[in-house]
């Protein structure tokens, strides 16, 4: 695996990128969001609104970029899902304690 940079206690370090599980994945996102379903994308409960969540772990984007370089990368189909207005694409990244998700806008579909 790659060195590249990583967030840990608020600083910048070289390491690997950390895998998430499914299952790991999954359980971070209920302990942040009311989920009502267990399939990615996972409908959540947000403010008594129902939004699909288009979930996917952020990771380095690879040689030849720069080691602070990351991505989401999209699962095939989900490009009309995403042009819904309930429909939003997250990432998680996670290093250690480290904890964040990225919400992107629409614009991009």
């Amino acid at each position: 695996m790659a060195q590249i940079e990583q967030i840990n206690n608020g600083k910048i370090i070289i390491d690997s990128d950390e895998k998430i599980t499914k299952n790991q994945f999954f359980s971070i996102l209920k302990s942040t969001f009311e989920v009502l379903s267990t399939k990615n994308p996972y409908e959540v409960k947000i403010d008594n609104s129902i939004i699909k969540l288009h979930a996917k772990q952020v990771t380095y984007l690879g040689n030849p970029h720069r080691s602070f370089k990351k991505r989401i990368q999209l699962s095939e189909g989900w490009g009309e899902s995403l042009k819904n207005e309930n429909s939003f694409l997250i990432g998680l990244y996670k290093y250690k304690s480290t904890l964040m998700y990225v919400f992107l806008t629409k614009q991009i579909f």
